[in-house]
């Protein structure tokens, strides 16, 4: 057997007493946890306490963690819009990505 990786899993039907086709088509990865309850809620309630056990300094991190990856996001979406314009704003018959935008 596996040792466990650091993870979580969450869901319906996790446990080992209860099945169903999607748990039974593959196996599932090996998870140091399972919650087994709607995903939503508790990823909703693991960020609550993951928050409430933030200090300072770990939110200024977070912060800027968070700062930087919206930065790297905008520089790559403009990058892709330059490529997109310059290989084939101009295409004839006129090109999907203009007719997208014009519209």
């Amino acid at each position: 057997m596996t040792t466990p990786s650091k993870s979580i899993r969450t869901g319906y039907g996790l446990t080992k007493w209860t099945t169903s086709w999607a748990t039974s088509y593959g196996r599932l990865v090996p998870a140091g946890i399972s919650i087994v309850g709607d995903p939503t809620l508790v990823l909703q309630a693991l960020a609550r306490r993951c928050q409430d056990g933030m200090n300072g300094r770990v939110r200024q991190r977070v912060a800027a963690r968070s700062a930087r990856a919206d930065e790297m996001h905008t520089a790559m979406h403009d990058r892709i819009w330059n490529d997109v314009r310059q290989r084939w704003w101009d295409q004839r018959p006129i090109a999907t990505a203009r007719l997208a935008a014009a519209i």
